[in-house]
């Protein structure tokens, strides 16, 4: 299976939640994949796993709680920039309960895909299919529209370049599957 491919029953499993985060049809591969743990994938190879959305929705997370920290909550002004992170560091820490409570709230251990080897979904394990879902909904249905319209073209291909050097060996992936692709 690749990476954004998911059978008819697990697409109509996530139809309905999908539609409530705001993910298109064409996005509930991500969220999929977004409900995919580590320990699947061990068992079904080939199979993607959630940990690099889990991460995207980490990140997205941070600036979504930073934002409302600093300019709904507290105001902009209010706070040094050192307690205003420490707060949203104490909010996002994966222990904290109120991640576990924003699984539950999305019903998400439920249409958790683990491994054998995970015999119940452990707090870290739906925190972190919870960002994951971020990441999705995310890539779902806001990524393209955030990225075209926040970065000019100029710092979009600065990014990029900066993203290539940073990493060499996954732009000699990119740049092998664009030669390997066909006209």
């Amino acid at each position: 299976a690749s990476a954004l491919t998911i059978t008819n029953t697990q697409l109509q499993q996530l139809q309905n939640p999908g539609s409530q985060l705001g993910i298109t049809q064409n996005g509930i591969g991500f969220l999929n994949t977004a409900l995919t743990h580590s320990s699947y994938p061990a068992e079904h190879p080939g199979m993607p796993d959630n940990r690099m959305l889990a991460h995207l929705g980490a990140c997205a997370l941070d600036s979504i709680a930073t934002y409302r920290l600093s300019t709904i909550i507290l105001g902009a002004s209010d706070r040094d920039a050192g307690e205003l992170r420490g707060a949203v560091a104490a909010i996002l820490a994966k222990n904290n309960p109120y991640l576990e409570q924003a699984s539950d709230i999305l019903g998400i251990k439920r249409f958790l895909l683990i491994g054998k080897a995970v015999q119940t979904p452990s707090t870290t394990v739906r925190v972190e299919a919870f960002q994951a879902v971020l990441g999705a909904v995310l890539l779902g249905r806001t990524c393209p529209a955030v990225v075209t319209g926040l970065l000019p073209k100029s710092l979009r291909q600065w990014l990029d370049d900066g993203l290539m050097h940073g990493a060499p060996a996954l732009a000699e992936k990119i740049e092998k599957t664009k030669n390997s692709s066909p006209p």
